[in-house]
């Protein structure tokens, strides 16, 4: 299964520069090009089997149906597909309160 293209919302993008932000103060340059990679890699891997992602479980519990994530290293990436696209909604640390933040950005609360 191929041809899917990726979109990465504002919002993720955003997400990501966040996560660089962090990262490289805490822990540096070379651990935040390996993070990077590794969330790269995940992405482009969704673009060829964008069904591999799981229902996140926080979203579960509103049987909210849709959307998916993948974990990259530390990192948690939801998505949804539509019409041939993986579009990113929101790059996160596993460690964050995803409930607040999904509930935030998926539902624009």
């Amino acid at each position: 299964m191929t041809g899917y293209k990726l979109v990465i919302l504002p919002e993720a993008e955003r997400d990501i520069r966040e996560i660089k932000k962090y990262v490289v103060k805490r822990f540096g340059q070379t651990t935040w090009t390996e993070t990077f990679l590794t969330l790269k890699d995940s992405m482009n891997i969704l673009r060829d089997f964008p069904e591999s992602g799981n229902l996140p479980a926080e979203l579960e519990q509103f049987e909210i149906m849709g959307f998916k994530e993948v974990v990259s290293g530390a990192n948690r990436i939801i998505y949804n597909i539509t019409n041939k696209q993986v579009v990113i909604h929101l790059v996160a640390d596993s460690k964050r309160d995803m409930v607040a933040l999904l509930t935030k950005r998926l539902f624009r609360l």
